[in-house]
């Protein structure tokens, strides 16, 4: 299995903001290696289909990771629920991570003159 880089970052909220964006700062690459999909839910909301897929995530050790973050490649987030050193030994760590999809249904049209 071939693992990618992925950006590690954290959310970092600004303290004078009023409506409290979430602005995300950068911690660092991680190798990462994405297991099959562990759970699949869908929604619809405002005509558009939502799905959420949650993968399970294995990573060399980083004490800095932590449930709340994300790995980010491209335009794809991987947001962390949890975080599991299995061993105790501090090699790896499993994080379970939540992505949401957004699907958008082509809307079909009439072919008036």
């Amino acid at each position: 299995m071939r693992g990618m880089r992925y950006m590690y970052e954290e959310p970092a909220y600004a303290p004078d903001d009023p409506i409290g964006a979430v602005l995300w700062q950068a911690k660092g690459m991680v190798m990462v290696w994405l297991r099959k999909p562990s759970t699949n839910a869908q929604w619809d909301l405002a005509g558009a289909d939502h799905t959420q897929i949650g993968y399970r995530v294995v990573t060399r050790f980083r004490s800095d990771i932590k449930p709340g973050g994300r790995f980010t490649l491209r335009d794809r987030h991987l947001y962390i629920r949890s975080v599991q050193d299995p061993d105790g030994r501090g090699r790896r760590l499993i994080c379970e991570c939540l992505e949401s999809v957004l699907v958008v249904q082509p809307t079909v049209t009439s072919g008036g003159c």
